[in-house]
């Protein structure tokens, strides 16, 4: 996989924009960050708390935060983004085990809670179990940010998250055969479903200068980003999907469209060029992220904070694949008799 060097978006070597970077404040930052994040996730997983590794996984997801944004950013940020990373995580562990009906209603009661329109769901009704999970997380997350952000920042974080939500709608529409099943489409439901974007608003509303945060450019720069981490999780989990029967990965997508029936040897040889046609289009978005970063650092009214900006969203390419590469929703779990 090609992968962006930072080396090449210049970023000035003074005070860093977003924060301050002195060293001896950032074991104190993390302490704080990991402290607000085990009693966040205590809330928003209760039945967790008492697991030998919940104290492991709050951790992993904190540092996770830090791969992803090397740079400096305020504890409050990455508190919230922390804690979006494992509500993430935890609504997917939810509504990928639900049926297409119960799962799209699911999603639209979470969006109306972000919306400040509370669902009522009954708890009564079987049905409606799942409804309840989900709605209890987003209650949880929306708590948790509004008390972190101020009011501006939470409104273009939630109008993401609210994005987010409706792409895993159209990921059921797609598993259900409801709209084309080519891999434009699969992509543009995909780079939404990875989750980047709430990240990248917030990064831009809370350091940007307002002119900025919404430009062509900007906008093609957080899609190729978003749609090379898809790709990367795709790539990087097409073992575990294959092995789980997941039909959605890139690597599978295509070879539905194109599959034959044949030998084992045919199907490998499928798998492969599969594998190669969805590496050839990571490589073409992290070119992309280049060519759109660069043009960026071109523009005039450039200045520091644009360049960090555009570190933080370009660079995030590259620190996404070091984090789905290690992490463990990502590896096969071998059954014990294998």
């Amino acid at each position: 996989l090609a992968l962006l060097d930072s080396d090449c978006i210049p970023v000035s070597n003074g005070r860093d924009i977003l924060g301050g970077d002195e060293a001896d404040n950032q074991s104190d930052a993390f302490s704080a960050v990991l402290r607000e994040h085990i009693d966040f996730k205590a809330s928003l997983l209760p039945g967790d708390v008492e697991k030998n590794c919940f104290a492991q996984s709050c951790r992993a997801e904190v540092d996770a935060i830090y791969i992803f944004f090397p740079g400096a950013l305020s504890e409050k940020v990455r508190i919230c983004f922390a804690a979006w990373l494992a509500f993430a995580c935890a609504m997917d562990d939810i509504v990928e085990t639900l049926p297409s009906d119960l799962g799209q209603a699911a999603i639209r009661d979470c969006i109306e809670i972000v919306q400040g329109r509370p669902a009522d769901v009954s708890n009564d009704t079987q049905g409606h179990v799942g409804d309840a999970r989900t709605q209890h997380l987003t209650r949880t997350l929306h708590q948790h940010i509004t008390r972190h952000l101020r009011q501006e920042t939470c409104e273009v974080f939630f109008r993401e998250v609210c994005g987010v939500m409706c792409a895993h709608i159209d990921e059921f529409l797609f598993l259900d055969g409801k709209i084309p099943q080519d891999l434009d489409t699969y992509m543009s439901i995909r780079s939404r479903t990875i989750s980047l974007s709430p990240f990248f608003e917030v990064i831009k509303r809370e350091y940007f200068p307002t002119s900025w945060r919404s430009t062509t450019t900007w906008d093609r720069l957080q899609e190729a980003v978003c749609s090379a981490a898809g790709l990367q999780n795709d790539l990087v989990g097409l073992e575990r999907d294959i092995k789980n029967g997941e039909q959605m990965n890139a690597v599978i997508v295509l070879m539905r469209s194109q599959a034959e029936t044949g030998s084992t040897d045919e199907t490998r040889s499928l798998l492969a060029r599969c594998v190669g046609t969805a590496v050839d289009e990571h490589n073409r978005m992290m070119e992309t992220v280049f060519e759109q970063a660069a043009r960026i650092l071109e523009m005039d009214g450039r200045d520091q904070a644009t360049s960090q900006v555009v570190q933080h969203i370009a660079t995030m390419a590259r620190s996404h694949l070091t984090w789905c590469a290690s992490a463990k929703r990502y590896m096969v779990t071998l059954d014990h008799d294998e």
